[in-house]
């Protein structure tokens, strides 16, 4: 990622945006395959492309995103940790083991 080519090149500050970013868009993508999904009406599903009908279709559990969104909370540690900010980096590890937790418990 460029956030790991960032802090390999101890350009930890750049590297930070990137990673805070990264939780960003991860929170996004994580929350938008938790929202609760309409079930489509029997018309919509006629219009649809075949590979994207229900049957098809594989349901995403949050999973994948869950993964990406801890890798996210890793790589800002660390880049917390790299700039000395303890307080910060204590509090991006919580939000990890929180979502952590969340998942396993799931």
């Amino acid at each position: 990622s460029e956030s790991e080519a960032e802090y390999n090149s101890r350009n930890f500050g750049e590297a930070l945006e990137l990673a805070v970013g990264a939780v960003g868009l991860a929170k996004q993508a994580l929350a938008e395959v938790l929202k609760p999904q309409e079930t489509p009406s029997k018309v919509d599903l006629l219009f649809q492309p075949p590979d994207r009908t229900s049957a098809g279709a594989a349901e995403k559990d949050g999973a994948k995103e869950t993964k990406l969104l801890l890798s996210a909370y890793t790589q800002q540690a660390r880049c917390q940790l790299a700039r000395r900010d303890f307080e910060g980096a204590g509090e991006t590890a919580a939000s990890a083991e929180k979502l952590y937790r969340w998942e396993e418990t799931r």
